[in-house]
């Protein structure tokens, strides 16, 4: 069974996701819905999403690396080497 539910947000938010969400090819009913699903999923301390799992192993490091961290290292990998 499927119930509307209303969400007051601001007009940019919605904005931007609707345009989101039609790049995507997906509604926005169903963007909010998958989030909400990922919220019952239990989350792994310091999983890495998929785009971050494909870059294991570029950027070298000695310590735990959260996946912003990591991607903002491989972003000035790029900037370095290709200028």
């Amino acid at each position: 069974m499927q119930t509307k539910l209303t969400l007051r947000m601001d007009d940019k938010l919605i904005h931007s996701a609707k345009t989101w969400a039609s790049a995507h090819h997906i509604s926005l009913s169903q963007v909010v819905a998958q989030y909400f699903e990922t919220l019952q999923k239990p989350q792994e301390k310091n999983k890495l999403d998929k785009w971050t799992k494909k870059m294991s192993g570029v950027i070298p490091t000695e310590t735990e690396i959260s996946d912003q961290e990591l991607r903002q290292a491989y972003r000035d990998h790029l900037n370095k080497k290709h200028g």
